[in-house]
């Protein structure tokens, strides 16, 4: 199946799991907002019966999401110990970081990851002679932008690929 209609299909389900989510919440009251939780994930697990794609998309999702809070509470701790210890040194940079993510929507989700993870800032989105994306990020704590680069490229662009595109390729 092409990777558009895949996407599709996996929206479709997304939008009926959360219409059984709504409907488990309506006519099974029992705990509160909690059953929205409930019907979302039994909803979930049928429809990963039906489509095992979804099912795996879903676990990428939860995963990228609980990275995304992870990464932020990290960056933050690390923001605050170089705040309470102004006698450590951080290495400034700005880093041009290609991007093979090629979408629009994957573009605009990526930089505003970066963005909001605390000691780093998307500075400029740019085209380079190839046509591919180039990003511009601004980071506190550079010591080899090569390193970098790879950080971005393996924790954050994957991480995105595997939830809006099923794989990283």
């Amino acid at each position: 199946m092409p990777k558009k209609q895949e996407n599709l299909q996996i929206i479709a389900l997304l939008l009926v799991n959360a219409c059984l989510a709504v409907f488990w919440y309506i006519f099974l009251p029992i705990y509160g907002v909690e059953d929205l939780a409930i019907g979302f994930a039994v909803g979930a697990l049928a429809l990963s019966i039906y489509e095992r794609g979804y099912g795996r998309r879903i676990g990428y999702l939860i995963s990228f999401l609980l990275f995304m809070a992870w990464e932020i509470v990290l960056s933050n701790a690390k923001l605050a110990w170089w705040i309470l210890h102004p006698e450590l040194e951080f290495k400034p940079g700005i880093v041009a970081v290609p991007l093979t993510l090629d979408s629009n929507f994957e573009i605009i989700v990526l930089v505003t990851m970066i963005t909001l993870t605390p000691g780093t800032v998307s500075i400029d989105l740019r085209q380079d002679a190839e046509g591919g994306h180039v990003v511009y990020i601004h980071g506190f704590f550079v010591e080899d932008p090569d390193e970098f680069r790879h950080e971005i490229r393996e924790t954050f662009e994957r991480r995105l690929a595997l939830v809006t595109r099923g794989s990283w390729e």
